[in-house]
């Protein structure tokens, strides 16, 4: 078993110890969607597109609010090992940094992909969400937010000095994103001023590009610059973790 391999397996027992976190993390959405769901058909006709199901909206939210608050999580288990005394033996081991990120950020990819996987599916099934677009275009838009997400979460936890930091920044993070993005709203139902800092945020891209495939019925084209960008935001993320990291101090 080589480095990242065995990173990699605590981490997944770490995360089996969590499971009802887990869970709460993918059902929860989906009862928000069920709940949303009749009260954003009318703001979509508005918006122009009368007859448009209300998890065309929802659906894609609850993915971009939740991809964000569950990589919190996963950077709060980061800090477990610390509470643990566990990461000093990781930095001991042969272990390089690639290899605990690795590790660490293989599962969190996994979880976010299936989280996904589950709200856009169940949606379909239960909710009346369609793809008239491209199907291909809402699965890369999809992976596009779970990278930029988890590079958003590895920043944090190397920027944090405590749990409650990855904590209190999550949230917060987690609510500006989804809020100012368009994601919870579309951005013609909010101010102005909303609209003109909106592109500053990844959340914001990522809404274009599912709106893309999910409203406007466009192919996979449409995503192209949506998925760029975030891209873009994920290797900011990274290299801001990067610059900031803190492996070899200990935190509480």
């Amino acid at each position: 078993m080589n480095a990242t391999q065995a990173v990699l397996k605590q981490s997944v027992r770490l995360f089996g110890r969590e499971t009802d976190v887990v869970i709460v993390h993918v059902f929860l959405p989906l009862l928000i969607i069920g709940i949303l769901d009749p009260v954003f058909e009318p703001i979509l006709a508005l918006d122009g597109y009368p007859g448009a199901p209300g998890s065309a909206q929802t659906a894609p939210a609850m993915a971009i609010l939740f991809a964000f608050v569950t990589v919190g999580y996963v950077g709060v288990m980061f800090f477990r090992e610390y509470e643990w005394n566990t990461y000093e033996r990781m930095l001991a081991s042969p272990a390089t940094g690639l290899d605990i990120f690795l590790g660490k950020a293989l599962p969190a990819l996994l979880l976010l992909l299936a989280q996904q996987a589950v709200l856009f599916g169940v949606s379909w099934l239960m909710f009346d969400l369609v793809v008239p677009g491209s199907a291909t275009g809402l699965v890369i838009t999809s992976l596009a937010l779970t990278l930029t997400a988890i590079a958003f979460g590895f920043m944090l936890v190397m920027v944090s000095p405590s749990i409650r930091h990855v904590d209190l920044f999550t949230n917060l993070g987690a609510m500006l994103f989804a809020g100012v993005g368009g994601a919870l709203v579309p951005l013609s139902q909010l101010p102005g001023w909303v609209g003109a800092i909106a592109p500053y945020f990844p959340s914001y891209w990522a809404s274009k590009g599912f709106r893309a495939v999910l409203l406007d019925g466009e192919g996979i084209g449409a995503t192209v610059t949506p998925t760029c960008v975030m891209f873009a935001f994920a290797v900011l993320f990274f290299l801001v973790g990067a610059v900031a990291t803190r492996v070899q101090e200990r935190k509480l």
